[in-house]
Formats: structure tokens, sequence, C-alpha cells
């Protein structure tokens, strides 16, 4: 167990830091709804923040996480969060109470609560997916047919489809595959620079993010159906578009991975229009985003500390 030093009276507030929004919030996200998300350089390096929904940020860990990657609030009030080196789970102190390690030479930017004592962690460089338990006991094994040789960046956030399949983007590759549980390819796509991210919607398409881009494909994925792009119709800097969440009225929440050349978080709708975008000035390259309901457990005890 590792545990990261608490200031104050326990809840790791960021006094100074900093974030920019615009005035009069037109968006879908429910009041009182807040933002979880993960920093890859900051002005206290590799971290996560917690913000409300009007850009103020209320928590971040306050020693840094090694390369924060995917990130889930859990109904217990905790944080589950990979790692380039494991995975780590937080509690609203921000301490680390559970730690998974991984072995020499593999990386990892997949974790995924799957029930009260299973989780989902993917090594990079081998290219496998385990389940797993508290007791880091392996569960069952999937490994990925036709991988890159590369331990950073081989694929990325996967998720896994209402068939329980994984949609997989291999990063390094410029894929989006699909693979049932015995790690075999059902089927792919190509040429998606810097795909990062999919998602499996109630319609049977397949919404992806990659470089400057959201495409939502048919259920055979045969023909593109909606795009939308950073530059042509928001004309915002290109930046790899990591991952997004649905919202009501068919909104889009995009986290976009760059300096400060632009806006971090944006929020688009169906006709392409920016309804409404977050920088968060001391946070620099934000990777995955998530979104937490009104009275979520873990902002609600974040909130409860800072009283």
């Amino acid at each position: 167990m590792i545990s990261l030093k608490p200031l104050l009276s326990g809840l790791l507030l960021l006094s100074g830091y900093s974030a920019t929004v615009h005035a009069g919030y037109q968006g879908s996200i429910p009041p009182g709804s807040s933002l979880l998300f993960s920093v890859h350089a900051g002005s206290r390096a590799d971290q996560l923040v917690l913000s409300e929904r009007a850009g103020k940020v209320l928590w971040s860990n306050q020693e840094s996480l090694f390369h924060p990657q995917m990130v889930e609030a859990l109904d217990d009030a905790t944080v589950l969060c990979a790692t380039q080196d494991g995975a780590h789970i937080l509690n609203a102190r921000g301490e680390s109470i559970w730690r998974y390690q991984l072995p020499p030479n593999v990386q990892n930017c997949v974790v995924k609560r799957l029930e009260e004592n299973r989780f989902l962690v993917g090594h990079e460089g081998p290219g496998r997916l385990l389940e797993i338990n508290r007791q880091f006991d392996t569960l069952h094994e999937v490994v990925l047919t036709d991988m890159p040789n590369r331990n950073h960046g081989q694929f990325r956030y996967l998720t896994i489809t209402p068939e329980g399949s994984y949609l997989v983007p291999v990063n390094s590759a410029k894929l989006l595959r699909e693979y049932d549980r015995a790690g075999k390819i059902l089927r792919e796509i190509t040429d998606l620079p810097q795909v990062t991210y999919a998602q499996r919607l109630e319609s049977g398409n397949t919404l992806v993010s990659f470089r400057g881009t959201i495409r939502e494909y048919d259920p055979e994925w045969e023909s593109v159906l909606w795009e939308f792009s950073l530059q042509k119709d928001a004309g915002l800097p290109v930046a790899p578009v990591i991952n997004f969440v649905c919202l009501p009225k068919g909104h889009l929440l995009m986290s976009l991975y760059h300096g400060n050349e632009g806006p971090d978080l944006i929020e688009i709708n169906r006709s392409r229009k920016v309804v409404h975008r977050w920088s968060f000035p001391d946070s620099k390259n934000v990777a995955h985003v998530t979104l937490l309901a009104p009275d979520h457990p873990f902002s609600t005890a974040v909130q409860r500390d800072a009283d």
C-alpha cells in the first residue's frame, strides 16, 4: 500500500488551481454533476482532478501518480485509476489504499471495475487483458491477436460492448479492433491516427475518437454516418480526442490532449456546434475524462471533507 500525504484536514484542494470557462452554460450536463479527469503534465505533474460543472476545481491528489490514464469513480467513494506502472484505488483524501504493480517492461493504460472484486487491466507490451481481484489473482486472461510489439501506446482506452466483446483502439497501428473474449479479431477499421477510444451506441453504431476527430460508423463498420472535426467544424487546434462521454440530447463531452493551445474539454451537439468549453491552465495534456452524477458518493465525500 502506498499512502499519499494529505494536506491540512485531509482534503487535497488545489488553492490557486485555476480554470477558465465560458459564462452561461448551455450544455446538457445535469446540474450538480462533476468532471473527473487525468492529467499528464501540470502544475503538480501527473495527477487526477475533480471539477464542478462550472469549472471550479474541487480536488486533486497531492503527490504525482505515474502517468495516470483511465479513471473511474466507484460507488464506495473511491477512485480507480490506471497508471503506467499499474493501477491505484484512491480515497477521497487522496490516499492510495490499493495498488496493482506491473511486472518489468510492461505498461498499463486500462482499468475498469467489472464486479465488486473483479477488475479489468491491460498489459501493453505483451498485449494482454487480465481480469484480476484485489488479491491480484488472475481470473481471466485474453491474449490480443496480432498486436504490435510496443509497451507504450500499443493500445489505449478499450471499452466492453453489450455483447461482451472488446473495442480496442490499437494506437500504435492506427486501428480500431473488436476482439472476442478469446482474443480473436472480429473486425477492424484502419487509418485512424492516434486512435484512443470507441464506444458501441444503443443504436448498434460505433463512435470512435482519434486525432482531431470523432466519427460514427454503422453497425457493420462499412459506412461513416457522422463526423466532427476540431479544425473544420470548430476552428480549434488539431489534437488527439482522447475520449468522450455521451450526454443527454445527443451531446458529447470530449477530452482534448494538448498543451494550452486550446480548451482541454469541450461539449458539442449533434449539429457539430461547440456549446461549452473548459480550459484548465494548470493542467497540460488532459487525458481521460469521466462524468460523475449529482450526489455521487466520491464527490459528496470530497465536499464533506472540505466543510
